[in-house]
């Protein structure tokens, strides 16, 4: 195991991530990540929301534009 690099998993609290008995949440504890459940509804506390965000904003977009 890398010890070198350590990180933080951000997920939403879904219940089939953080479920008691979830594959998700099992190999999280195996491996030790450290992870923190962000607040239904906060968008910002989530990096990769941003990224979403605008790949939404490109497909409608394209989506408008190639409309006949």
């Amino acid at each position: 195991m890398n010890t070198g690099s350590r990180q933080k998993v951000t997920f939403d609290g879904a219940i089939v991530q953080t479920g008691r008995n979830t594959t998700f949440m099992g190999n999280v504890r195996k491996h030790k990540i450290d992870f923190h459940v962000s607040q239904p509804y906060k968008s910002n506390e989530n990096p990769s929301e941003g990224g979403i965000r605008e790949l939404k904003k490109k497909y409608y977009r394209v989506k408008v534009k190639k409309r006949p």
